[in-house]
């Protein structure tokens, strides 16, 4: 009878047991799909939370379209994979020839990154403009200029007046001062180009004869009631004239390591290839 009643009390414990190893396994996995939280579900494919960039995360109008877009990726897909006059081996053979060519661009990329030389030297610049200005035929009008913005309560407005026209060594001085003060808009620089049409996006010219308002080189204030604008063209170029190399050089140096490049890459190729002829892993029946 003892026998019995321990064997008895052994079963209860190890049903307990069963039932608490089971509970805390529920537990679980309960805990796991809480921390695997998912955003959308298309059939049986699920958008996790976790699988998603911080940086869209963080960004809700991002996040909405990234889910939109999933969402739309996979029914699509799915409605394709259900299309039985699709041929699935001519889509792997596609996939399989991208790859192949996915890999040779990461390894072109890495070779590039290796060997090009992004040193670009002022002669190269200056031999580029040279030989190839028909490049950089203006397609609007360079100006240097100075360009002042105040509101029409500023103070020493006269003095201004004076001072824009940029007749005394001195007014330059006065301008820059008072532009850190008082100016809600300022540029001035005497050295470097800058397309006409970039000004009028700031000053509320209209109805202007472009090339004469600059050939003549006006100099000009005005208020729309709320503010002054001070207008002085220093210097220009004029519309399909060949642009200024001081104008063109960070562009020149771009298409010189754009040559750089292509010439790098097809190097690589025929080396890669010419390689593996001379080594013997190539056989042609």
């Amino acid at each position: 009878m003892f026998f019995i009643r321990f064997q008895n009390k052994l079963i209860k414990f190890g049903l307990a047991t069963l039932f608490l190893s089971g509970f805390f396994v529920f537990e679980s996995c309960r805990t796991e799909v809480k921390e695997r939280e998912f955003l959308a579900q298309v059939y049986n494919e699920r958008l996790y939370k976790e699988d998603i960039p911080q940086d869209i995360l963080e960004d809700e109008v991002k996040l909405d379209l990234y889910v939109e877009q999933w969402v739309e990726t996979q029914i699509l897909y799915y409605q394709a994979r259900t299309e039985t006059r699709i041929d699935e081996n001519a889509i792997l053979q596609q996939v399989d020839n991208f790859k192949k060519e996915l890999y040779y661009y990461h390894l072109e990329e890495l070779l590039l990154k290796d060997r090009l030389d992004t040193n670009i030297t002022e002669q190269e610049v200056k031999s580029y403009y040279n030989q190839n200005k028909e490049e950089f035929l203006l397609k609007d009008f360079l100006v240097k200029v100075l360009y002042l913005k105040v509101g029409v309560d500023a103070p020493d407005l006269n003095k201004i007046k004076r001072s824009y026209l940029l007749k005394n060594p001195k007014d330059i001085e006065e301008i820059i001062q008072y532009a850190k003060i008082y100016s809600s808009n300022f540029y001035y620089d005497e050295e470097n180009w800058i397309y006409f049409d970039d000004i009028l996006k700031e000053v509320p010219l209209k109805d202007i004869a472009k090339e004469r308002f600059i050939t003549q080189r006006k100099k000009l204030y005005f208020d729309d009631g709320n503010f002054i604008y001070f207008l002085n063209i220093l210097d220009y170029k004029l519309k399909d004239a060949v642009s200024p190399l001081s104008f063109e050089r960070n562009n020149i140096r771009k298409k010189i390591l754009n040559i750089r490049q292509k010439k790098l890459r097809q190097d690589i190729r025929k080396e890669i290839i010419t390689k593996e002829y001379e080594k013997g892993n190539v056989t042609i029946h």
